[in-house]
C-alpha cells in the first residue's frame, strides 16, 4: 500500500506514470531492463479542490 499526501501536487507527467502503473501492474525499475510485476494499492490524499483542477486540465481524471 502506498499513501501519497497532496496528490494535487504531482505533475502531470508523473500522473501519466502513476496512471500506467496501476492500470497495467507493472513497473521498469531505474537502471533495469525488464519489466516487473507489481501489485499496488494506493490511498491518496489532498486539500485541492480536484474536481476544478480536472476542469481545468491541471489534473488527470
Amino acid at each position: 500500500t502506498l499513501f501519497l499526501d497532496e496528490i494535487a501536487n504531482l505533475s502531470l507527467a508523473i500522473q501519466a506514470k502513476l496512471m500506467r502503473v496501476l492500470q497495467e501492474g507493472e513497473i521498469m525499475p531505474l537502471g533495469g531492463g525488464q519489466l516487473r510485476k507489481v501489485d499496488v494499492r494506493v490511498i491518496s490524499a489532498s486539500s485541492a479542490a480536484l474536481q476544478g483542477m480536472v476542469q481545468e486540465g491541471r489534473f488527470r481524471e
